[in-house]
């Protein structure tokens, strides 16, 4: 018969098996050690990934139309409900016209029958109204059955996938319970140009177990991508084919790559060529966020960047801003000799071309810290042994080309396998 989890830590990622061994072990820890006389103690627990949604994603009529424009992924505790907590991992590697959406919760629970409770009344919320402000189901009794979708039924996106779309966790309960959330994994079309957003908190309350919101996006090829997080680990894989204007047709690329003035003299994408919508990166964090961000980026992008850690001066110079000084950047003058922020252009096209134009990437952390981190309940250090975590300088920026190549997002965050 397997033993309880100890009270006393053993050795990290040797101290509590994963959710889906207990299960199969038919282990129940409510008997084991306790704090108090009475109250169990509570463990860290994870469920494996399951399939929520499998659809039709109607992104292009047929006439080359979109009628999907915006995905709203994750969000922020409302309400004392509706929040994630945990890492969002997006992938533009899908076929055309589908949508995916895979998630994995996670709790602390006295034991396997605790944690499967809980995950019994986190359910996915997809629906196209108020992704921000969402408005919760309304149970028509106590029994907390699964619940019941809203009387507009024309609103359930997974009835159908419909533009402004959001993807968040509900909890089916008075409150979300602090520890509680899930990892979200969404698999969109690689031909998706239209803008994301993609937004997730630590999973923090208890300081014996900092499971950090880490994102990772592949294949990225988006007119507008933005991510905002605290303080975890932020990957931007970007497609080897990304353009300045990812929703321009390649006839208005290849229009502008060529374009010549009046006296026929080579004026690459000067303001008057076909496609002058502009792609961007918006990588950010909270308030008290500190977040290690890298986009790797095609090293023949037209692009300028802004990275700045918005730390004090004395903080911040504990971190870095970096534009890979392979790309060639022609830096700003003025953050020249500044470590912690940077602001640069790539690849300028021509003098007829506007200065700090191309693909615009945004990239801040609002602070440099040492952060405290645990990935996973195997990695779980025990009650009162915080400082038994790994730790290490968050609050560093870098746009880079190749860096991140042939890599995935479950190579970058292997716990997320």
């Amino acid at each position: 018969m397997p033993t309880c989890p100890s009270s006393v830590p053993a050795p990290r990622s040797s101290r509590l098996p994963a959710l889906a061994t207990l299960l199969a072990l038919g282990v129940s820890t409510a008997a084991c050690n306790n704090t108090k006389p009475g109250v169990a103690e509570k463990f860290p627990f994870r469920d494996a990934w399951r399939t929520e949604i499998d659809t039709d994603f109607p992104y292009l009529d047929g006439d080359g139309k979109a009628q999907i424009t915006s995905i709203i992924i994750g969000g922020r505790t409302f309400s004392d409900n509706f929040a994630n907590r945990g890492d969002v991992i997006v992938k533009f590697t899908g076929p055309d016209n589908r949508i995916k959406v895979e998630v994995r919760r996670f709790t602390f629970a006295p034991d396997v029958d605790g944690a499967k409770a809980e995950f019994d009344k986190l359910w996915l919320w997809a629906y196209s109204e108020s992704p921000s402000s969402p408005k919760p189901p309304e149970p028509d009794d106590d029994s907390l059955e699964p619940p019941p979708d809203p009387a507009d039924e024309s609103l359930n996106c997974e009835n159908g996938w419909m533009d402004g779309c959001g993807i968040r966790m509900y909890y089916y309960g008075q409150a979300q319970p602090s520890r509680a959330g899930a990892d979200i994994r969404v698999t969109l079309p690689a031909s998706y140009r239209h803008k994301v957003d993609i937004i997730t908190e630590d999973n923090a309350f208890d300081d014996d177990y900092l499971d950090r919101g880490n994102v990772c996006v592949e294949n990225a090829n988006q007119s507008a991508l933005s991510t905002t997080t605290e303080s975890g680990r932020v990957y931007i894989l970007t497609s080897r084919d990304l353009t300045p204007g990812p929703l321009c047709t390649p006839a208005q690329i290849e229009a502008c790559e060529t374009w010549t003035d009046d006296n026929d003299n080579p004026a690459a994408w000067h303001p008057q060529c076909p496609c002058q919508s502009f792609g961007s990166l918006n990588l950010s964090t909270f308030d008290a966020g500190a977040a290690n961000i890298t986009a790797d980026i095609p090293a023949t992008l037209w692009a300028s960047m802004n990275l700045k850690n918005d730390d004090s001066p004395e903080a911040a110079g504990d971190c870095t801003a970096t534009i890979d000084p392979a790309l060639n950047p022609e830096i700003d003058p003025t953050t020249a000799d500044v470590p912690y922020k940077t602001r640069g252009e790539i690849n300028h096209p021509s003098d007829a071309a506007i200065q700090g134009g191309g693909f615009n990437i945004q990239m801040s952390s609002a602070q440099c810290a040492v952060i405290a981190y645990t990935e996973a309940p195997n990695d779980y250090v025990g009650k009162d042994n915080s400082t038994d975590q790994p730790e290490e300088v968050r609050g560093n920026l870098e746009v880079c080309s190749g860096c991140l190549a042939g890599m995935t997002c479950e190579d970058l965050l292997p716990w997320t396998k």
